[in-house]
């Protein structure tokens, strides 16, 4: 399946010779009638009076590559898997990546991006330069026994340059591992050209070691997603044994977002995918049950967020495609009821057309989670802040003119305040988000982080939840799938939380076959603790000062 970026050069070149496009759909939707806007004010009014963020550049990679936000060198701060973060918003570039796959594929790399400049020449509005190479599959992984985390990171439409994984090894260093393994695994060939994209971890067959699912889309039939079971010293490829395959989709339904998290409560992972809500029978054998939880048959996702938005403890589904199209759906415990347009949402993003790069964070620390939009590729691109009432609906809180996507968020200066990454497909315009939204007056910020009994930051799907004792809100989070689409947020889990509510956290682990479920709860009262973060091991949790925490640690102590 060709890129969104491709699609649209692609499509604008159509539309030059007069062709009929998904842009021109995309900006018929922008001239719609506002029919979604009765008992709403006027989406247009935004609620602050300046930019909500403070943006900062930071240093690309020589690709096309989505954002990963984690702590690559171990030294306690948050890193971009080719930018280090020397403090106070400031990065510098890193080659280490880029220079291991050059150094492999340099000569089909270089091919691939001779091919694309002939389609692309006549785009005015983009002209590649000879570097440019497509990744879009990309994420953190834990190998066995590492603190620190390695990269997975799988292309999309450059052939013949196969799935790759990188161990760690410290200081910047990065060794490639299993190449041969996985390319005779998924059967690549030079000719092979995997469009591979958004890429979710969990535990899903309960062996107590994370496997991978990638969706794929295959130039050579059938169309397939791919989904490796880590074996511990390999992986075997098992997605259509365990149902989760959805070979011979067409092309407008193959999938771009996935996510990997609990749906059901009970302990095991399930994924949704391209209109599938696969259910986990305990054994890593799925079911799509999508029809049983209400949720519509719905083409093209190109991103998807579990997000709890109306803080009732249940996770709630949000849905958004290429075609200007995004979907709210409220999780009411026995099913899915589409909140679209009760929310708001339907009346806010009607007259605007699609980008990719949605976001959700709680921005304004007041406990309720907000959406970044982002939309108006090419002629007025554009960045909307949604923000969460509290009451089950959102208001414009700001719309900014800049040329972003592939949004990721974290809090990258520890000051409790959510902070988003913004990638951009012209080379160096990348760029951190400082937040400067302000912030609910007495609340505190506390992070959350579910890690093994190594300290490791592996424990993917683990479902958070914070109870507030004032009103019996619970705010819920999922390790490790703080994404929509492509670029992937901090592992930690953000909560915001009223100084005088005491809270209780609890964090439900992914069961390991033939064990009970392990769900750890930890006492919190911001008035007299402040600000923390919290590590969260099955056994035992720490709690750290908020400001000048470590993410990586060798073990965490028990209690207080």
């Amino acid at each position: 399946m060709p890129s969104r970026f491709a699609t649209i050069c692609l499509l604008m070149i159509l539309v030059v010779v007069g062709g009929a496009t998904r842009s021109v759909s995309a900006n018929s939707k922008a001239t719609a009638p506002r029919d979604n806007c009765t008992g709403f004010p006027d989406p247009t009014v935004p609620i602050l009076t300046t930019e909500p963020f403070v943006f900062h550049s930071i240093p690309s990679s020589v690709y096309f590559m989505p954002g990963v936000i984690a702590d690559w060198d171990g030294d306690g701060d948050l890193d971009l898997q080719y930018a280090e973060n020397l403090g106070r918003f400031d990065f510098r570039y890193v080659s280490a990546i880029d220079d291991l796959v050059t150094g492999t594929y340099g000569s089909l790399l270089a091919r691939n991006a001779r091919r694309r400049l002939e389609v692309y020449k006549t785009i005015q509005q983009r002209i590649l330069s000879g570097t440019y190479y497509n990744f879009h599959g990309v994420a953190t992984f834990n190998f066995t026994g590492d603190i620190l985390p390695g990269l997975i990171l799988a292309p999309y439409y450059d052939q013949g340059i196969p799935i790759m994984m990188f161990h760690n090894l410290g200081n910047w260093h990065f060794q490639s591992v299993f190449g041969d393994y996985l390319r005779t695994l998924l059967g690549w060939t030079p000719e092979s050209t995997w469009y591979s994209e958004t890429i979710s971890l969990g535990d899903l067959t309960g062996d107590g070691r994370n496997d991978i699912y990638i969706p794929l889309g295959h130039a050579a039939e059938p169309h397939q997603a791919a989904f490796l079971r880590n074996t511990g010293n390999g992986f075997v490829e098992e997605a259509i044994a365990r149902g989760i395959g959805i070979p011979n989709l067409p092309i407008s339904e193959r999938p771009e977002g996935t996510q990997i998290v609990d749906i059901d409560d009970d302990g095991d992972l399930d994924l949704y995918v391209s209109h599938f809500l696969f259910i986990n029978d305990g054994n890593g054998n799925f079911t799509d049950a999508r029809e049983a939880y209400g949720l519509p048959y719905l083409t093209a996702d190109e991103g998807v967020a579990f997000i709890d938005y109306d803080n009732d403890g249940l996770l709630d589904l949000y849905l958004r495609s290429g075609y200007a199209d995004q979907q709210l759906f409220r999780n009411t415990g026995p099913s899915f009821v589409n909140a679209t347009v009760t929310s708001g949402l339907a009346c806010l993003t009607q007259n605007l057309g699609y980008f990719w790069g949605d976001s959700w964070a709680d921005f304004n620390n007041d406990g309720y989670l907000d959406l970044l939009y982002i939309s108006d590729y090419p002629t007025d691109p554009q960045y909307h802040v949604f923000l969460n009432q509290g009451d089950g609906t959102f208001k414009l809180g700001y719309t900014g003119h800049r040329f972003m996507h592939l949004s990721a968020t974290a809090d990258f200066n520890r000051d409790g305040a959510m902070d988003v990454f913004a990638q951009s497909e012209i080379y160096g315009l990348d760029m951190v988000g400082e937040n400067k939204v302000p912030l609910l007056d007495g609340a505190t910020a506390l992070a959350v982080v579910p890690v093994d009994d190594q300290g490791r930051q592996s424990e993917y799907g683990a479902t958070i939840r914070l109870s507030n004792n004032c009103n019996n809100q619970i705010q819920t989070r999922v390790a490790g799938a703080n994404h929509v689409y492509l670029s992937q947020g901090e592992y930690a889990a953000h909560f915001a939380v009223a100084s005088g509510c005491t809270c209780e956290i609890s964090v439900a682990f992914v069961k390991k076959a033939g064990e009970e479920r392990q769900i750890v709860t930890v006492p919190y009262d911001p008035a007299s603790e402040k600000a923390l973060r919290i590590l969260v091991s099955r056994n035992s949790y720490a709690k750290q000062p908020y400001s000048g925490y470590q993410y990586a640690l060798p073990y965490i102590g028990k209690g207080n």
